[in-house]
């Protein structure tokens, strides 16, 4: 029944090529959830497997083509299927730029692969040629792709395809693709072209072979062991760059059998001894060989490469990642005395290290923790300093503001108190003399003092009852306030007190308060607080530039009041030289300051943005060095 069955050093190649196939082709069915690209690889290779099948069943018939008609013709089936098999793979492994250019070009290589078939029937050697184009171009097609690859990194491909290039723009873009590969996927397309020429090279000896340039004995050694190789390569560039993850074992396994395999397919020939009676003993020897050695690789060797390799390596993962999860006391068995028994060693002392460095740390942290909050408790202390500071800072230029403006009216009291004293001792004696028209003249003037007096004793009353309400303890309560006479009663207290310590200092203030607002609540000692504080700031900032200035300079303070839907805006204008750039994003900073020593604390900004921003409000600013700065605060309604 067998009697056909002869091995040859060929089919003891065969053998070995069917093997590495069929490892391949089982390992890619294991994995879930295959991509589309390994869907297309597995196809390519299961059409390979079987292939290579019958090709050793081929080479092990005596007469293959007298006796054996019916495996010659499935042998060219076969080997048509799996020649066009590579076009699928080749078009659309990643991407496909050429959709219409696959569809014609499998269609008419299906064509003409069918026509050759007949010309094998009549045993003319056409189909081979057919198959070297085949791979011919799809070497090309690889090119290309890789090419389109490149450009999409690049960002010159505006599409899919290939824009219309000269034949020196591929030329250029195939040697940069060459040269150096900008992506996976154009190192990918660039192996697979690379393994193509390799097959396209086992086609040229095939056709050298039937036009007989070279002798079949010398053929079959070089194409079995060019198959090997192509093998090989192919499970290289597989392992490479497929998308699913592939493990250690798997490389060292793979590479492994390819290796024995290699060499086991190839010593058919270099071993076999012609006519001798132990020919197929030794070939019978070697079949066994390779699928024992298949068998051995493949099932013995990943559990050899758990227990021994991977077993360690992942107790030592595990304890990096105990680590890299805070667990500094894990500590790794070691079990081994080789490379990886030194890495769990030195993973040891490195956690022993660690726990060590993390106490001291935690200890210096500690102690460094005590001095910081320290420090801060004397921050605290030195910043309520420094607020009273500003308090009483401020306090001393209201008070001056305040005594200037109750001096006016006591002077005006003084003044017509003692004119009016002077009128009533000259009353008395026109009295006397009798003068009755005199005494009537003296007493309505001296009524016109008293009601002066009276007037401007009521207008000192004001300003102290005033004065009184703004300093009573509201305990941060709101109450309803009018905004427009609030700025403007210190805009003039603070000038006044600018003035009593600068009796040189002159400015122009105006105003330009919206009628439209009416009272607004608020809590008038804070937001009086931050009035002032700007309004010093201003004539401070005038009164600079005008010591450097020229005499055409006129130092001037606007105060305007808009109503805008829920929020009243007040800008405090001066023309001084603004704010720098450089120091804009600081001035509302604690302790910042541009005045100088004992001019002020740096407080005075950042508790007024502060009590703003306590209010709902906001408070910024717009300035031009050496023209002007204008702080805006915005209220709420």
């Amino acid at each position: 029944m067998f009697d056909w069955f002869i091995l040859q050093p060929a089919s003891v190649a065969a053998l070995s090529e069917f093997m590495l196939s069929l490892v391949l082709t089982l390992y890619i069915f294991r994995i879930r959830n295959r991509s589309f690209d390994t869907q297309l690889f597995l196809c390519f290779v299961s059409a390979s497997t079987f292939y290579y099948l019958v090709a050793f069943l081929f080479h092990s018939s005596e007469d293959f083509t007298q006796q054996g008609e019916v495996r010659y013709w499935l042998h060219g089936i076969i080997l048509a299927i799996f020649q066009l098999s590579i076009l699928p793979f080749v078009y659309y492994f990643r991407f496909n730029p050429f959709q219409r250019e696959s569809i014609i070009v499998f269609l008419s290589a299906l064509i003409i692969v069918a026509i050759s078939m007949y010309y094998h029937y009549l045993e003319v050697p056409f189909t081979y040629l057919i198959y070297q184009l085949i791979t011919a171009w799809a070497t090309i097609v690889f090119i290309r792709k890789a090419i389109v690859a490149q450009a999409r990194t690049a960002g010159s491909a505006t599409s899919l395809s290939l824009p219309p290039a000269s034949l020196k723009f591929s030329i250029n873009a195939f040697f940069g693709v060459l040269r150096e590969p900008a992506n996976r996927d154009s190192k990918a397309f660039l192996a697979f072209a690379w393994w193509q020429v390799l097959v396209f090279i086992i086609w040229i000896n095939v056709n050298l072979m039937v036009l007989g340039f070279i002798p079949r004995q010398v053929w079959n050694v070089l194409h079995n062991t060019l198959i090997l190789v192509s093998i090989v390569w192919l499970v290289t560039i597989y392992i490479n760059y497929a998308w699913e993850p592939t493990t250690f074992v798997v490389k060292l396994v793979g590479l492994s059998l390819c290796s024995i395999l290699l060499l086991l397919g190839v010593m058919g020939f270099l071993l076999h001894p012609g006519a001798s009676e132990n020919a197929g003993y030794i070939l019978s020897t070697l079949s066994i060989l390779i699928i024992v050695s298949t068998l051995v690789i493949v099932l013995i060797f990943p559990l050899f490469f758990k227990k021994n390799l991977l077993q360690p390596l992942d107790q030592v993962l595990n304890g990096v990642q105990q680590v890299n999860a805070g667990n500094l006391d894990v500590k790794v068995p070691v079990e081994v005395n080789d490379e990886i028994g030194q890495l769990a060693a030195h993973f040891n002392v490195m956690t022993t290290s660690l726990r060590r460095y993390s106490e001291e740390m935690e200890n210096l942290v500690s102690e460094r923790t005590a001095e910081l909050l320290q420090s801060i408790e004397n921050l605290k202390k030195t910043q309520a300093q420094l607020i009273q500071a500003e308090k009483m800072a401020s306090l001393g230029e209201l008070t001056a503001g305040i005594a200037h403006e109750i001096q006016n009216p006591l002077n005006f009291v003084n003044n017509f108190s003692e004119v009016s004293t002077e009128m009533l001792e000259e009353l008395e004696k026109e009295q006397i003399s009798g003068n009755e028209q005199e005494v009537s003249s003296l007493v309505a003037e001296i009524k016109q003092n008293l009601e002066k007096v009276i007037y401007h004793g009521k207008r000192a009353d004001a300003i102290v009852k005033g004065m009184l309400l703004h300093s009573r303890s509201s305990a941060g309560k709101k109450e309803p306030t009018d905004i427009n006479a609030l700025a403007d009663e210190y805009l003039r207290l603070s000038y006044h007190g600018f003035r009593a310590k600068d009796k040189s200092f002159n400015v122009v203030l105006q105003t330009c308060f919206d009628p439209v607002i009416k009272t607004i609540n608020i809590i008038p000692q804070d937001i009086a607080r931050v009035m002032l504080n700007l309004f010093t700031n201003a004539f401070f900032a005038v009164a600079e530039r005008a010591r450097n200035a020229s005499d055409s300079y006129e130092p001037a303070v606007i105060v305007t009041t808009i109503r805008r839907d829920d929020t009243i805006e007040i800008h405090i204008r001066d023309n001084g030289d603004g704010i720098p750039q450089k120091i804009l994003d600081k001035i509302f900073q604690p302790f910042f300051t541009t005045k100088p020593t004992g001019e002020g604390t740096g407080l005075g900004l950042s508790l007024s943005y502060d009590i703003i921003k306590a209010h709902g409000g906001e408070i910024t600013v717009e300035t031009r060095e050496g023209d002007f700065a204008e702080f805006i605060m915005k209220l709420p309604v």
